[in-house]
């Protein structure tokens, strides 16, 4: 499956004609049309004032940013960035990550050795839930793979 590309969509603003415009791109890939043409609306509206035009193009946004976020990689999450609220994209998320591991569907590796013996791990040859290994290395980087059946690993992401 197609996913949103990790990063920055939108930064510097907080402006709902910003955010639609920034967002449209995504929303014509990945939405259906009657996203794409609610966020043309706020467009076409951008000269209309009032608390209710606000909160419609607020409701507006966070809909389709709702709706982008079932389209990202795993344990990603489509808003706005934590240290920078006016920065608008698709970030990892080490907390799902490290609710996968204690939900028991993603196992912690300490090195990328560890990829390539992680079949004859028997937590992962018995627990076919396991999907995902999570590397977090001693200066807190994380890096997430996709374990296949076929015995290898597919990087999906990293942070630093």
């Amino acid at each position: 499956m197609k996913t949103i590309p990790i990063g920055e969509v939108s930064q510097g603003t907080l402006r709902h004609e910003d955010l639609a415009a920034a967002l449209l791109p995504l929303t014509r890939e990945f939405l259906p049309a009657y996203s794409v043409r609610l966020l043309e609306s706020i467009g076409l509206n951008a000269g209309k004032e009032g608390p209710e035009w606000d909160i419609s193009r607020g409701e507006i946004i966070n809909t389709v940013i709702d709706q982008l976020g079932d389209h990202v990689p795993e344990f990603c999450t489509f808003s706005f960035a934590e240290g920078d609220g006016a920065s608008l994209g698709c970030w990892p998320s080490p907390e799902l990550a490290e609710r996968a591991i204690m939900d028991g569907d993603a196992i912690r590796i300490q090195d990328l050795g560890d990829l390539d013996h992680i079949h004859t791990l028997e937590l992962v040859v018995g627990n076919p839930d396991i999907g995902h290994a999570v590397l977090v290395n001693d200066h807190g980087n994380m890096s997430l793979y996709a374990l296949e059946r076929t015995i290898k690993a597919t990087s999906i992401w990293e942070t630093v």
